[in-house]
């Protein structure tokens, strides 16, 4: 509405310039006859009469009367009544004593208005007697008609571009519309939690460019979501964690002098398994003291240990577990790994415990295989001859009480990623053929002291 009222206001605006502009330009064209008539008649000697001034007349669109120096209408193209003869020879009259009013003059007969123009021939065979005063009258009908032709052409060319920018501007609008409800519906799809949702829009315009910076803003409000969700997680974590720790506590610390008591009572050849028990029990107090800490906000100060032995611990205590279920646990790491350390045993034993535990739950065969990618890192890897991942859970098996398991709480492998994270490495998982294989990789340190 605004762009059809200004483009009406402009059409009219310039119709009326053009109109006021016509009249003036007519003006100055009656003017100009005005004055070729005077340059033709004022030297001639011919007399003018009534079949000459018709014919002038005719050229040029007037009327035409010739007076002479008594105020004597001497011939005319004009048929005047007596009534209108008398006001006619009075406005001659005055025309003709001030030449300077030439043109400003109007003279009215009947429904016709007119303009008078004046001028004297001057030949020298011009009789008095056959006049000598010309008085041209031009109607003002013919010049308004010359006028409003001037102005109808800019009046029909804005009338037409009105009507077409009114059919461009709802067409244009429509669409336009149409567009709007279609992001006014993508938003509120966002605003309804609907992080997923995307807005189509390949046009590079304003709409388009709007279209993309609600998708940008539904990615990032869906990023800023699963954060929000993992904080809520962690801090429910760290909750569940503190209140089970307590309870732990005591059991193990029980658990563990018990061992070493029996320990104590029986011969020396018998120790390797008691020591190998005492040794979970000692890593398990190590985990509740962290779990204690992680609930009161703090957390422990990192211990290095050999990276050889933590392996061979982990196997040794799985090595039951997987005896019990009637699985092949196998695990492949050398010698070439004795010269270095962990950079925390605690963490670094639960990882890959958990690795192994899950798989010892779904496959018949599983391997450890370990080895120094680098001075600085090491890559240990999980396979198993399992099912493998569930699609379902597939991208998100590393988020927080993410699992299929009918007894599961999905804490597992986020453990197992925090761990990586610490130990400055990472975890990732593939499917190879038939075996489902674990990566956990880490720092480690040489440990100078064995080489």
């Amino acid at each position: 509405m605004p762009i059809l009222l200004a483009s009406i206001a402009a059409a009219v605006l310039t119709s009326i310039i053009s109109f006021s502009q016509a009249g003036r330009w007519a003006l100055q064209d009656v003017k100009q006859r005005s004055e070729c008539m005077e340059k033709a008649l004022r030297h001639t000697t011919f007399p003018l009469s009534t079949s000459v001034l018709a014919t002038i007349a005719e050229l040029t669109s007037t009327e035409i009367v010739v007076i002479d120096q008594k105020l004597q209408m001497v011939t005319s193209t004009l048929v005047l009544q007596a009534a209108d003869k008398r006001s006619a020879m009075e406005t001659f009259a005055s025309a003709l004593k001030s030449p300077g009013k030439s043109g400003q003059l109007s003279l009215s007969l009947g429904s016709k208005n007119y303009l008078v123009f004046t001028f004297q021939r001057r030949g020298d065979g011009v009789s008095n007697d056959l006049g000598n005063q010309v008085i041209a009258l031009f109607d003002k009908n013919l010049i308004a008609a010359t006028a409003q032709r001037a102005a109808i052409f800019p009046l029909a060319t804005g009338l037409i571009t009105i009507a077409f920018l009114t059919t461009l501007t709802m067409v244009a609008s429509s669409r336009l519309v149409q567009r709007l409800i279609q992001l006014k519906r993508s938003v509120e799809r966002v605003a309804d939690g609907d992080f997923e949702t995307r807005v189509h829009e390949p046009a590079l315009d304003e709409v388009g460019q709007l279209g993309k910076a609600v998708n940008q803003m539904a990615e990032q409000l869906g990023q800023l979501w699963q954060e929000v969700n993992r904080q809520q997680s962690e801090k429910l974590l760290h909750q569940i964690a503190a209140g089970f720790a307590h309870q732990l506590r005591n059991t193990l610390t029980g658990s563990r002098m018990a061992m070493e008591l029996h320990r104590n009572r029986i011969e020396k050849s018998d120790h390797e398994e008691i020591d190998v028990a005492i040794r979970q029990l000692e890593i398990a107090e190590q985990y509740v003291r962290r779990l204690l800490l992680i609930g009161a906000g703090r957390q422990d100060q990192l211990q290095a240990g050999s990276l050889h032995r933590c392996l061979h611990d982990v196997y040794a205590t799985h090595l039951a577990i997987a005896n019990h279920h009637r699985v092949g646990l196998k695990l492949t790491a050398d010698e070439s790994l004795l010269p270095y350390n962990i950079l925390d045993v605690a963490s670094f034993c639960a990882a890959i415990s958990n690795l192994v535990l899950n798989a010892l739950q779904v496959a018949k065969e599983v391997t450890i295989h370990a080895n120094i990618e680098s001075n600085d890192k090491c890559r240990v890897t999980v396979a198993d001859n399992g099912p493998g991942v569930d699609s379902v859970i597939a991208n998100r098996i590393f988020e927080p009480f993410v699992s299929t398991k009918s007894e599961g709480v999905g804490l597992g492998l986020p453990l197992v990623l925090r761990a990586a994270t610490q130990l400055g490495g990472d975890i990732t998982w593939s499917r190879v053929g038939d075996r489902t294989v674990f990566e956990f990789t880490c720092l480690v340190q040489r440990n100078l002291s064995n080489g």
